[in-house]
């Protein structure tokens, strides 16, 4: 199973947010149920993977989180409901979109390339306008 860092906006708001350290990806979606689609963001893929059996983390998780929704069900026991529950083992079936994730690195855009006036043909004249103008003047007088 793999496992994340990141952030969790309580209820959804992202001004009241606690830190996720090394939290399972079937953790984050229980999370995502209790808290809400968009709660987790500032993932950051942790490497390696964790050798978790399924039903040891659904256990693990029905003790942890005893929220209940609006029938008084558990959450966690509603979320990985059945004999044979779906539990997501990597960051891909979370189907998180791609702004929950840290931006690792950010790239500047290249500098623009400053055009150049074509090649004059023999015998014309060229006339310098703009800041060449002013180079023009300085070098020539």
């Amino acid at each position: 199973m793999q496992y994340i860092d990141g952030l969790l906006a309580l209820g959804g708001d992202m001004r009241n947010t606690v830190p996720l350290s090394a939290v399972s990806v079937a953790e984050v979606h229980l999370l995502r149920a209790i808290h809400g689609p968009d709660s987790v963001h500032d993932v950051q893929p942790l490497p390696g993977v964790n050798e978790v059996q399924p039903r040891g983390e659904i256990a693990r998780l029905i003790e942890k989180y005893p929220a209940t929704d609006e029938d008084g069900l558990q959450v966690a026991r509603r979320v990985f409901a059945g004999g044979a529950p779906s539990v997501p083992v990597e960051i891909a079936d979370l189907d998180l979109p791609e702004a929950a994730f840290r931006v690792v690195q950010r790239v500047a855009a290249p500098a623009p390339k400053r055009k150049r006036a074509p090649a004059a043909e023999p015998g014309s004249a060229v006339v310098p306008v703009g800041e060449d103008a002013a180079e023009a003047d300085e070098v020539f007088g």
